[in-house]
C-alpha cells in the first residue's frame, strides 16, 4: 500500500535534516573553523610537550601514537577541504566558460558573470535562500539600474543585449509565471525608457545600446500601461545631433510595437492619440541632416523606414487607423519636401525612393493631394535618377488623363508648374531620357482643360504663363525648323537619296516629332486661350515678331509662324514616312 504524499514529504525532509546536521554541519564548521583548531591544538601540543611518558616503562609513546593521529586527521581533513574547494573553482571557471561561450560574450562580459558568481557565492554565505529566483538577466537589470558611471552602465548594458540574443529572455518568461504583469517587468521597461531620454547622464552608445534592448523587446511593451513611452521614444528622432543609428533604432522600435503580435492593436491605438508621432517619424529624412551628411547612405536607410513606418501605421484599421491617417496627411504636407529631396537626390537608396514614390502616389485628403502633385512636378523636372523622372512623368500623365479637374489641380498645387513644366520642354539636354515630348503633351493638356471662364483667377494666371512661355517654345519652333531645312537642302545639294541615309537619321526623326509636340502645344494654346483675347492675342504677336528677329528671320505674327512651321513639319514627316514604308519593304 503506497503512503500518503505528506507521510512521504515529511521523510524527505528528516533525510535532509539529518543530512544537514550530520554531514554538511561538520564539513561547514571544519572548513571556517579548521585553520583556527590546527593552530589551536599545536601551541597547546608545543606547550605542553608530553608526547612521551617516561615513567611508564612497558611504552613510553603512548602519548605519542594519539597526538599524531589527531594531528595528521586534522591536516587531512583541512587538506581535503582545500582540495574540494580547488576542484570546485576548477568546475566554476569551466562554467564560466560554457556560459560566456554560449552567449557570445567578450572578456567585458566575462568579467560580468564573474561578478555575478561572485556576488551569488557571497549573498548564499550568507543566506541559503539568496540564489532562489537570482539569474543572469535580473543581475544585468539590476545592474544597469544602480550603475552610477558611464562605463559600468554600458558593460551592463551590452551584456544585457548579449544575454537577449542568447535566449535568455525566452527562458526566462517560460520559467516566470504571470511575466506580463510582474512588477519586475514594469521594473525593467520603465528603467529601459528612462534610459532612452536624450538627458541620460551615460552617453550616446549607452542611449543606442538600450535602445537594442527596448527593440529586441518592444513585442512585450504594452504602451498604455507606461506613460512616458512616447517622450522617450520621440528622443531618439527629434536631436538634431543625434547619430543617425539613434534615429534608426527609434523608427525600428515603433515599427516593431506597431507590429507585435500580442499588443499590436493597443499599441497602435495609443500611438493614434499621440498627435505628433507621424510628423516626428516623418522628420527623420530631413534634407537638412542627410543630405549634406558624410553619412548618406545611414540616413537613406534611416528614410527608407520611416516611410515604410508611416505607410503600415496609415493602413491600421479602425477608429485609430482613421486617426493616424489623419496625421499621415498632415505629415506628409509638412515635410513633402524632405519626400522631394529623396527623389531628386542621386544619392539616395532606390529602394528608399521607390518608398517615396508609394507615399505619394496615393496620399488620402486634399491637401496631401496637392502636396504629392506638386512633389511629382519637381521630381519630373529635377530628379538626377531617369527611372525617377520617368516615374514622375508617367504620374502626371495618368493625373491629367483621368480627369478635367485635375488640370486644375496641378496649377494650384504648384504656383510655377507651367513654368517649370516649359522649362524641362525647351532644355535639350532632355533628350536623352525622352522628356520634352511628354512635357509637351502635359502642357497641352492643362491648356485644354484648365481653361475655364469661371474660375477668373486660374484663367488670369495661366494666361499669364502662357505669355512668358511663348518666348521660349517659339524660338525652339525656329531652331528645330531651320534644322531640319538645314539637313534635307544638304540631302538634296548632294544629291542623297534620303532612303540612304535612313539608318543614320534617327535624330532628326526625333526632332521632327519634336517639332510636331510644339506645334501641337501652340495649337492648343491659340485655341483655347489666345484666340478669344484681342489683347493676349496682341501680345503674341508681338513675341513671334521678336522671335522671328531674333532668328534673323523677317517678322511674322503668331498664326502666321506657326503655319509655316506646319508645312515644314509636314513635308519633312512625309519623306521620314516614305523612308520607313520604303525600309519595311526591305
Amino acid at each position: 500500500m503506497l503512503q500518503p504524499r505528506s507521510s512521504v514529504n515529511a521523510a524527505a525532509a528528516l533525510v535532509q535534516a539529518m543530512v544537514f546536521v550530520l554531514v554538511l554541519c561538520p564539513l561547514a564548521a571544519a572548513y571556517v573553523f579548521g585553520l583556527y583548531v590546527s593552530t589551536g591544538v599545536s601551541l597547546w601540543r608545543i606547550i605542553e610537550r608530553d608526547y612521551v611518558d617516561a615513567s611508564d616503562k612497558d611504552d613510553p609513546t603512548k602519548n605519542l601514537r594519539p597526538a599524531l593521529n589527531v594531528l595528521y586527521s586534522l591536516a587531512l581533513l583541512q587538506g581535503g577541504l582545500f582540495c574540494y574547494r580547488a576542484v570546485f573553482s576548477t568546475k566554476r571557471n569551466a562554467l564560466i566558460n560554457y556560459v560566456v561561450g554560449w552567449y557570445k560574450l567578450d572578456n567585458e562580459g566575462r568579467g560580468l558573470v564573474m561578478s555575478y558568481f561572485h556576488a551569488t557565492r557571497i549573498g548564499c554565505a550568507k543566506d541559503p535562500a539568496f540564489a532562489r529566483g537570482r539569474k543572469l538577466l535580473t543581475y544585468a537589470v539590476d545592474l544597469m539600474d544602480s550603475s552610477r558611471s558611464p562605463e559600468s552602465y554600458l558593460s551592463a548594458a551590452r551584456f544585457l543585449y548579449a544575454l537577449l540574443h542568447g535566449g535568455a529572455l525566452t527562458h526566462s518568461l517560460k520559467e516566470q509565471k504571470n511575466w506580463s504583469n510582474s512588477p519586475e517587468k514594469m521594473q525593467l521597461f520603465r528603467m529601459l525608457l528612462r534610459m532612452l531620454e536624450s538627458a541620460n547622464p551615460h552617453g550616446e552608445e549607452a542611449r543606442e545600446f538600450t535602445a537594442r534592448i527596448v527593440y529586441d523587446l518592444a513585442h512585450e511593451f504594452q504602451l498604455k500601461l507606461f506613460p512616458t513611452w512616447w517622450p522617450s521614444i520621440k528622443s531618439l528622432l527629434e536631436d538634431e545631433e543625434a547619430h543617425h543609428s539613434l534615429a534608426l533604432w527609434g523608427v525600428r522600435i515603433l515599427t516593431k510595437l506597431a507590429s507585435g503580435h500580442i499588443y499590436q492593436h493597443d499599441n497602435r491605438r495609443a500611438m493614434s492619440d499621440t498627435t505628433d508621432l507621424l510628423s516626428k517619424v516623418m522628420a527623420t529624412p530631413n534634407p537638412a541632416w542627410h543630405h549634406s551628411s558624410s553619412d548618406h547612405d545611414a540616413w537613406s536607410n534611416v528614410a527608407e523606414k520611416s516611410l515604410s513606418l508611416l505607410r503600415h501605421l496609415m493602413e491600421s484599421p479602425g477608429e485609430a487607423g482613421a486617426k493616424l491617417r489623419r496625421q499621415g496627411n498632415e505629415a506628409i504636407c509638412a515635410n513633402a519636401g524632405a519626400i522631394e529631396s529623396i527623389l531628386i537626390c542621386d544619392m539616395c537608396h532606390i529602394v528608399a525612393q521607390k518608398k517615396a514614390m508609394e507615399i505619394l502616389q496615393d496620399p488620402p485628403g486634399d491637401e496631401a493631394r496637392r502636396s504629392s502633385v506638386a512633389a511629382m512636378i519637381t521630381i519630373f523636372s529635377s530628379a538626377k535618377n531617369d527611372f525617377v523622372r520617368r516615374w514622375g512623368r508617367k504620374e502626371l500623365e495618368k493625373l491629367i488623363s483621368t480627369s478635367e479637374s485635375n488640370a486644375s489641380l496641378i496649377l494650384q498645387a504648384k504656383y510655377d508648374a507651367f513654368a517649370t513644366l516649359t522649362d524641362v520642354l525647351v532644355d535639350a539636354r532632355n533628350n536623352a531620357c525622352q522628356l520634352r515630348i511628354p512635357a509637351a503633351s502635359i502642357l497641352e493638356r492643362l491648356c485644354y482643360h484648365s481653361y475655364s471662364p469661371d474660375d477668373e483667377e486660374c484663367l488670369k494666371k495661366l494666361k499669364k504663363d502662357v505669355v512668358d512661355a511663348v518666348p521660349k517654345v517659339l524660338g525652339e519652333i525656329l531652331r528645330l525648323q531651320a534644322k531640319l531645312v538645314a539637313a534635307t537642302a544638304i540631302d538634296i545639294e548632294e544629291g542623297r537619296d534620303q532612303r540612304d541615309s535612313y539608318p543614320t537619321r534617327a535624330l532628326q526623326q526625333a526632332d521632327t516629332e519634336l517639332l510636331g509636340g510644339l506645334l501641337s502645344l501652340c495649337g492648343t494654346m491659340w485655341d483655347k486661350l489666345v484666340r478669344g483675347d484681342q489683347e493676349l492675342a496682341r501680345k503674341v504677336d508681338e513675341l513671334s515678331a521678336r522671335a522671328c528677329s531674333e532668328a534673323n528671320k523677317p517678322g511674322k505674327s503668331f498664326s502666321a509662324l506657326l503655319k509655316e512651321a506646319r508645312e515644314t513639319h509636314t513635308s519633312v514627316s512625309f519623306g521620314f514616312t516614305t523612308e520607313v514604308q520604303w525600309w519595311r519593304t526591305k
